[in-house]
């Protein structure tokens, strides 16, 4: 059995200990249409020339607080290869991405309201591509500190693992990671990253909260089909709400063997917003690159040092 979970709820969508629901309000709009059990559709040809929304109206949220997002989703023929982008409209509107494939898959995403006490999330298609998607399960829950401090551990054991909250990186033309079965010391899965035809296969998380001016051990696993580098990158980033790129807390090219090895690092969550802009919402995201041909990886985790 791989190590339990520190916080599982942030990779695996499942419900925390504190977690308070919060209503909400689902407006289908266009060619979106509600259908039984919770479940919205739309299907569009590419000669149709508008957006479609699938707007989640929040009225009543608390000034200055994190929240998650939590929905299931699948489609055909997306846009991009997959990768769908959805807008969070709070004191900045922002239009982060997520990545669809054929069968359901469970979502898990985080905002922060600042000054805000309502917002809205949509769900978008857009023009020119022939499109089917699903959306299903949707739900919205308030954080508490005590939900997000201890940070988190991603073990790949489930087989809807994928994509969920991984994305494709910048310039990847597909998504360049699968779970297979490995040889792991614990548990029988792992993700693996594969140059499929690219230059380098490159994989990121999104975004998650953190504790300004916590102390954390953020580690990893693993093993390459040859020796190389693997970049790993943590970022201090928030999606853009602050209006400023990602920033590296984190970028250290790993030296890769065929052997299984762990990578670990510690820092501090910046408090300096001079030095680090993108921390003044304190969110983190991390991300992996590499040119060599197969690379597992495996538990992966950002850990509360106490």
């Amino acid at each position: 059995m791989k190590h339990k979970l520190i916080l599982s709820a942030l990779f695996c969508g499942a419900a925390l200990f504190a977690e308070t629901p919060v209503e909400f309000k689902v407006q289908p709009e266009m060619e979106w249409k509600k259908l039984d059990g919770g479940e919205y559709a739309v299907e569009r040809t590419a000669d149709l020339k508008h957006n479609a929304h699938l707007m989640l109206i929040m009225p009543e949220l608390k000034p200055e607080t994190f929240y998650a997002i939590e929905w299931e989703a699948k489609g055909e023929n997306v846009e991009n290869n997959g990768m769908v982008q959805y807008m969070l409209a709070m004191e900045q509107t922002v239009y982060p991405s997520f990545m669809v494939g054929k069968d359901w898959n469970l979502y898990r995403r985080y905002f922060h309201t600042g000054k805000n006490s309502s917002g809205r999330v949509s769900i978008y298609v857009r023009p020119p591509f022939a499109q089917k998607l699903q959306i299903r399960n949707i739900k919205l829950a308030e954080l508490a500190k005590a939900d997000y401090e201890n940070g988190f551990t991603q073990d790949f054991e489930k087989e809807n693992t994928l994509p969920g909250f991984w994305i494709r990186s910048w310039k990847q033309k597909e998504f360049a990671a699968d779970i297979v079965k490995s040889d792991f010391i614990n548990g029988d899965k792992s993700m693996k990253l594969t140059l499929k035809g690219m230059d380098s296969a490159a994989i990121q998380s999104a975004v998650f909260p953190m504790v300004p001016g916590a102390k954390y051990k953020i580690s990893f696993w693993a093993k390459g089909s040859g020796n190389g580098t693997m970049l790993f990158i943590f970022n201090a980033f928030n999606d853009g709400v602050t209006q400023t790129p990602p920033q590296n807390i984190i970028r250290k090219e790993c030296a890769i063997e065929t052997e299984w090895k762990e990578y670990a690092f510690e820092i501090v969550y910046p408090t300096d917003l001079k030095k680090f802009a993108s921390a003044a919402v304190p969110m983190a995201n991390l991300a992996f690159s590499t040119r060599i041909p197969e690379i597992l990886i495996d538990d992966v985790k950002v850990e509360l040092i106490k």
